[in-house]
């Protein structure tokens, strides 16, 4: 009943580029969270999942990881480096630093981790 291992092979299966197994084990997890589990990182991560099906999320930063991490990824995706960098940071403020490590250095974000405007935040 331990949702955390399926988070982690949730996490392997999107490096590996197999969404749609990670998405079911993300759903999985989710039924088998208690009450005292954190649920900020399987929210946020199926937020960023199911971001590229969904209308684009609000530019500006709102405080809230679920929908602050999928709004950076879309201005990421449009070139808007700076947006993107604008919200992660005010993130970055508001979360604690393990957390923000972990959400921050999911797959679909990683793959920007390059671009100077996104400096020290991975």
């Amino acid at each position: 009943m331990n949702p955390n291992p399926m988070l982690e092979l949730a996490t392997l299966q999107r490096y590996r580029g197999k969404n749609a197994e990670a998405l079911a084990l993300l759903e999985s997890a989710s039924l088998r969270m208690t009450p005292t589990d954190s649920r900020t990182v399987l929210e946020t991560t199926l937020a960023i999942m199911r971001a590229d099906s969904e209308p684009a999320a609000e530019a500006s930063p709102t405080g809230i990881p679920t929908q602050d991490f999928p709004a950076a990824l879309a201005q990421l995706h449009k070139g808007n480096f700076g947006q993107a960098a604008a919200i992660l940071r005010a993130s970055q403020q508001q979360l604690s630093p393990d957390l923000f490590s972990y959400l921050i250095n999911d797959p679909e974000l990683r793959k920007f981790s390059r671009q100077p405007e996104l400096a020290g935040l991975f």
